[in-house]
């Protein structure tokens, strides 16, 4: 699950001279048609050149097997504590800074990213922990049992100070956990604008789609109600009219959950169709009646939905809120031309 990037510069302590190659930025969205990047699949980004794996503590040295170990234990609690100097200690100590626990599989500087520790981050780069290195077993010592990797943790967390850090060091994020999303998408999810805003400056695909369900970072705060996410998206190109692969867009999953401001900001995006219909022929305004939403009915109804559009079995709007029982909203939608006892195909 991973795209290469750019190959990445050793890293650079902060400081006056400390600088960062920026991401080469990738087509952003254009209507026609629409460009798709699905997470943890190549889309020609540059290959990264052959690794050469980093030093490892001998297995063959039972000081090690017994100190070493010990101390890279010790360690993940240090950085989860925040604590500066004893990091540094246990690891001159012979603590691995590439450790992994035995139970998820996290890493010093996962840990370090997902409590929000940049100084501590600071020094584990020093000593050699790299977000996307290879160990000599092939795998991704920087991704745990999830497929995490420090970036996911950090973007997930809403660390902005460490997620800048860590693209600085060369961290990829393009890389996919195990369900198929990316750091960007987490962050969306999550309402972290500052830290969305740090990767859409980096060049990352604003309509970059999870792998499994296809949900784009915008569909993602639709859902979860991050009207400035949104916002952010929609001006960095976000296609309001990119459907997953339940063919649901924005628009679709913000109705049904009652996200009025941001079914009114998606309705003045040009070109969005307001009638979309999903995998099950749901419309927008069908998942709003369902739940009950007067206020996005009304707002779907006033920007030109079809009250009378069926679903795949036949069944209207008003058909999804007699269900539910909700007499207001069948009321108000028998005002407004809501035929009863009628399927249209």
């Amino acid at each position: 699950m991973h795209i290469p990037m750019n190959t990445k510069p050793p890293y650079t302590p902060p400081g006056p001279a400390a600088t960062a190659p920026p991401y080469t930025p990738q087509p952003q969205y254009s209507p026609q048609p629409a460009t798709q990047y699905i997470a943890g699949q190549s889309q020609g980004w540059p290959a990264r050149p052959p690794h050469t794996p980093q030093p490892v503590f001998s297995p063959q040295s039972s000081t090690y097997n017994y100190n070493g170990l010990r101390q890279s234990a010790l360690l993940l609690s240090a950085v989860r504590d925040g604590k500066k100097e004893e990091t540094t200690r246990l690891i001159n100590e012979g603590a691995d800074p590439n450790y992994r626990d035995h139970s998820w599989g996290r890493s010093p500087i996962s840990q370090a990213a997902e409590y929000g520790r940049p100084q501590v981050l600071h020094i584990l780069l020093r000593h050699g922990a790299s977000p996307n290195s290879l160990d000599v077993a092939g795998t991704e010592p920087s991704q745990d049992n999830t497929g995490r990797t420090p970036l996911i943790w950090g973007a997930l967390r809403g660390r902005k100070e460490v997620c800048r850090i860590l693209l600085d060091a060369g961290a990829d994020p393009m890389i996919a956990e195990k369900d198929g999303r990316t750091a960007l998408s987490w962050a969306a999810e999550h309402g972290h604008g500052d830290v969305v805003k740090i990767f859409l400056e980096r060049g990352v695909p604003v309509d970059i789609a999870d792998r499994f369900r296809g949900q784009t970072p915008l569909s993602w705060a639709a859902m979860e109600g991050h009207t400035f996410v949104v916002v952010l998206l929609l001006e960095h190109g976000a296609n309001p009219n990119y459907a997953d692969k339940s063919s649901r867009h924005a628009l679709s999953w913000a109705a049904q959950h009652g996200n009025d401001t941001i079914v009114q900001i998606l309705l003045k995006q040009k070109g969005v169709q307001v009638d979309l219909r999903g995998a099950a022929g749901k419309t927008a305004l069908a998942w709003a009646a369902s739940q009950g939403n007067r206020k996005v009915i009304n707002l779907l109804l006033e920007n030109g939905a079809d009250i009378n559009l069926p679903d795949n079995q036949g069944r209207t709007p008003f058909s999804w809120a007699a269900e539910k029982g909700y007499r207001s909203v069948m009321d108000s939608l028998l005002e407004k031309g809501a035929i009863v006892g009628q399927m249209r195909g």
